[in-house]
């Protein structure tokens, strides 16, 4: 898989925290990265050679983007030649060796990235009705910001929910072909606007969601099962607002 995903899961302060306030940005950076390369030479006059184990997606003549740690020779590029899943020669002027990757703009002509979304409270269903279709730029970057769909589903009118967790299916796509999904890590989504560190703690942490094996949640109830840790049947209308300030923790509602 060529797809490098940043979770929205934080470490503050030393403490990992999967629940976000799905009112905020729910943001998952994405970095495409087709092949890499292991080493640059140089090749023939204005040319470079790329030490790559796999040539499958690419050929003489097609476009590719190049990234490089060293940042001589990132840009689009044209491939000169290649030696099947050993080099591909492009143009440039060689100044040293790096490290890097290589985006087939040409063998995987309509990149796209597609989304699923599946609630992980009611067995795993898949929440969207629709696969999320996102292109990313030339360079392989995409943002995604998932909060306005989460807060959405969250605040249906015939289902509202305080809290939901989540997964995505993540699906690298192009015309004819496409790789296996890349399932991410469960998030807890909690329908509130706004998120404080807590000394100590990072967004949520303090009250909400923790790892099996961890500490106790502010209710007293030891949790090892990934769910809420807090009681919500004081909750009345939709949470404006979620501050972690301490013990107790302290809502606001309408």
């Amino acid at each position: 898989m060529s797809l490098l995903i940043t979770p929205v899961e934080k470490t503050v302060n030393g403490l990992l925290t999967k629940a976000i306030a799905a009112k905020t940005q729910i943001r998952y950076v994405m970095a495409r990265e087709d092949l890499a390369f292991t080493v640059v030479a140089a090749g023939g006059a204005g040319e470079i050679v790329l030490t790559v184990a796999s040539t499958t997606d690419f050929a003489a003549n097609d476009r590719v983007f190049i990234f490089d740690d060293a940042g001589n020779y990132t840009g689009i590029n044209t491939i000169i030649s290649l030696v099947l899943d050993t080099s591909i020669t492009v143009s440039g002027t060689f100044g040293a060796t790096s490290t890097g990757y290589i985006n087939a703009l040409t063998g995987r002509a309509n990149y796209n990235v597609q989304i699923d979304i599946f609630d992980d409270d009611n067995g795993g269903v898949k929440l969207t009705s629709s696969v999320l279709k996102y292109v990313p730029n030339q360079a392989g970057l995409l943002t995604v910001d998932l909060s306005s769909i989460i807060g959405g589903l969250m605040s249906d009118p015939d289902n509202t929910l305080f809290s939901l967790q989540y997964h995505l299916d993540v699906t690298e796509v192009w015309s004819g072909s496409s790789e296996s999904p890349q399932t991410t890590t469960t998030i807890q989504a909690i329908l509130a606007e706004e998120q404080l560190l807590h000394t100590g703690g990072a967004l949520m942490w303090e009250a909400l969601l923790r790892e099996s094996g961890q500490t106790f949640d502010h209710t007293g109830s030891y949790n090892t099962g990934g769910d809420l840790g807090i009681a919500v049947d004081i909750l009345v209308g939709d949470v404006r607002s979620l501050f972690i300030v301490g013990e107790p923790v302290t809502y606001n509602t309408d």
